[in-house]
């Protein structure tokens, strides 16, 4: 199992995406670096197997639901629990509190992010 990460070729007036696989060990060390930072959210999936609606929420009041590391990694395993989810025909995504999200946390950027295929493994 691989990730794809679209990454920009330089030396050109426009940049063109071009897909770059990314192994599986790279992910898991990225995965890794997320976890070891201090985390102040969580998402929470909820799924209804009556109505086959999902509910998934960004719960990170204190920074506007900004996504931090752990987050990122527990917002991925919701979207593949949710790929394999049969009953599911609706999703509804919304922010705890006054916030929808304010984006990623960009204090976690500064640590995490060293390289291009760092940063689009966060896209």
């Amino acid at each position: 199992e691989r990730a794809t990460a679209r990454l920009l070729r330089p030396g050109r007036s426009h940049c063109t995406p071009q897909p770059r696989a990314l192994s599986r060990r790279c992910m898991q060390a990225f995965k890794a670096s997320l976890r070891s930072l201090p985390s102040s959210g969580r998402v929470q999936l909820q799924t209804d197997q009556a109505t086959g609606v999902a509910v998934l929420t960004l719960r990170n009041e204190a920074r506007r639901n900004a996504l931090c590391g752990t987050m990122m990694i527990q917002l991925a395993d919701a979207v593949h629990e949710l790929e394999s989810w049969k009953q599911g025909v609706a999703l509804v995504v919304t922010g705890a509190g006054r916030a929808f999200c304010a984006g990623a946390d960009l204090h976690l950027a500064q640590k995490v992010i060293n390289t291009p295929e760092q940063g689009q493994l966060m896209s």
